[in-house]
């Protein structure tokens, strides 16, 4: 029999060993976290059985004033409900508000809506679904929902490397009645406790680098399909696209505004660039990016900023609100996307801690960081979209 197989309690050579711990709760998952006394180091016989038998994760380094911390964490109780199906219908919704969206951008309405009054309001009603025109959603909708798609997987997968929970993404579908994409994005829930700040951050940079990559690559390949619209390009619309015949106007981050300078280096600043569906499925791309990459709360960006910065992430992330202000004179939909962050939030922007929290980032981590930063800047947009008259 084996030193592990004669423990009955795995947690027990912990106990033992700990100068101080705590136990914390969590709806599927365990944590003992703690210090071990001076003169014990990971190499100590005491020390090095106890992680032999540990069968769950384990955390293990020292802090800057050299105290050796732990953390524990096993898996408790049965395992948290994997809803499939939800998840299965919010995509399958997903792909048909942006098919619906994308025929829009082709000019096609495949449900034939007609519109519903209701006392002053009119509402569009479907009347029947053309399959056909769908299909002539499809460049749009692929392109979008890989973008997305990677982007939430990337959070899952560099969760599930660490073993922390998480959840399969839901996309969340909108009709594109209401949407120009037909679409609020998608998310994943974290389920388990993050440990350290480098695990957040990795779960957190993971998703922007993704779409970051693809979405620049759609609007590359996009470019070469677009052409130009016939209309005055305006300092804040260099990109136009048309919904439901309806021009619209398209702003323009500087890694956009670059690749459209390859492409049609007479007309930037002269006319506007009419998108191709998958041009402008990376625009979105891009936008939704450095949407993520703010430094507030549980966004990507409040994961990444932390993962840094520690407690300095707060005051970074009020700056950034305060910056909203002037932004939403240009383009209103910034204030909407504050007051929504801060209610999210509830009012609390800076990131919860973590257990472990004096642990800092690698140096690739800090390069990661930096990058990210750059990342956002160059996807910016300050005025995304207007409507022409």
């Amino acid at each position: 029999m084996s030193a592990a197989e004669g423990v009955k309690d795995p947690l027990s050579p912990w106990l033992v060993l700990f100068d101080e711990y705590r136990i914390a709760s969590f709806p599927h998952d365990e944590v003992v976290s703690g210090t071990l006394p001076g003169g014990y180091d990971e190499n100590h016989p005491a020390v090095a059985f106890a992680v032999g038998v540990w069968p769950g994760r384990l955390h293990l380094g020292r802090r800057k004033d050299g105290v050796l911390e732990v953390a524990l964490v096993r898996e408790v109780g049965d395992p948290p409900n994997v809803r499939r199906l939800l998840h299965l219908t919010l995509f399958a919704m997903t792909i048909f508000t942006t098919l619906m969206a994308g025929a829009l951008l082709q000019g096609v309405d495949p449900l034939a809506s007609r519109a519903f009054q209701l006392g002053a309001w009119s509402f569009p009603m479907p009347s029947t679904v053309d399959f056909e025109g769908l299909w002539l959603g499809v460049p749009f909708s692929f392109t979008l929902l890989v973008i997305l798609g990677a982007h939430e997987m990337g959070h899952y997968f560099a969760a599930r490397f660490h073993g922390v929970r998480a959840s399969l993404p839901y996309f969340l579908p909108v009709p594109a009645y209401f949407s120009i994409v037909g679409t609020f994005g998608a998310f994943i829930r974290i389920k388990g406790p993050s440990v350290r700040r480098s695990i957040l951050f990795d779960i957190g940079v993971a998703g922007p680098l993704a779409s970051f990559v693809l979405s620049v690559v759609a609007v590359g390949v996009g470019l070469g399909w677009s052409t130009p619209s016939g209309y005055q390009a305006s300092t804040l619309s260099p990109f136009l696209v048309r919904f439901a015949e309806q021009p619209v106007g398209l702003g323009s981050s500087l890694v956009s505004n670059a690749l459209a300078f390859m492409r049609f280096p007479a007309l930037i600043g002269i006319e506007s660039i009419e998108l191709h569906a998958v041009a402008f499925a990376g625009w979105v791309g891009l936008f939704l990016t450095s949407l993520n990459l703010l430094p507030f709360g549980q966004l990507d960006g409040g994961h990444v900023a932390y993962g840094v910065l520690g407690r300095r992430q707060a005051p970074i992330a009020w700056l950034f609100i305060l910056l909203l202000i002037p932004l939403g004179m240009v383009w209103w939909g910034w204030w909407l996307w504050g007051a929504v962050a801060v209610v999210v939030s509830r009012g609390r922007l800076a990131h919860p801690p973590v257990l472990q929290p004096d642990h800092q980032p690698d140096r690739t981590r800090a390069l990661l960081a930096v990058i990210s930063c750059i990342i956002f800047f160059i996807t910016f947009i300050p005025f995304p979209m207007n409507i022409f008259g």
